[in-house]
């Protein structure tokens, strides 16, 4: 069974393939996710795609998607994380959030000392933008959550089936 780690840092996952754009201890296929992979088609059970998406330039996005769609199996799942940004915005007007960590989440913690814009946020999603997103590309949405996990409530959670 294959399946994907991508943007995967230092999180390792037993059973996944850890593929990022650069080197490091999870990191099986060094690979840029905004262009092809070197995988075949129909290929890939299942793709996380946690805290990645956010770090392509919007016109990349749509593409991406379209990669992770062609190397998945058919029955194939991707779970997306992501920023929430209309959830973000809420809680900055709200007053609910500091504004150091607004930009944070909005802009990427930009700490790569060799490559600092590998770790910048370019685009952002609401669950919307992500949802006609994903359907334009094919998926069709299998579960979604708008505040994340517990303890997570600025993200958003997405996940989505090749049919």
């Amino acid at each position: 069974m294959t399946r994907l780690n991508l943007g995967c840092g230092d999180d390792k996952r037993d059973g996944y393939i850890g593929v990022d754009i650069r080197s490091g201890p999870a990191v099986q296929l060094i690979a840029d996710i905004s262009k092809s992979l070197p995988l075949e088609d129909n290929s890939v059970e299942e793709i996380l795609a946690n805290d990645i998406l956010e770090h392509l330039q919007r016109y990349e996005v749509e593409p991406a998607l379209r990669e992770f769609y062609r190397i998945l199996k058919p029955k194939g799942h991707i779970r997306i994380k992501s920023p929430n940004i209309r959830l973000l915005a809420f809680a900055l007007a709200a007053g609910t959030i500091p504004d150091t960590e607004f930009e944070r989440k909005i802009y990427g913690s930009q700490d790569y000392k060799e490559r600092p814009d590998l770790n910048t946020h370019k685009c952002g999603f609401s669950p919307a933008m992500l949802i006609w997103l994903l359907t334009k590309c094919g998926f069709e949405i299998v579960s979604r959550s708008d505040s994340g996990e517990a303890g997570d409530w600025s993200n958003l959670i997405m996940e989505a089936e090749k049919p």
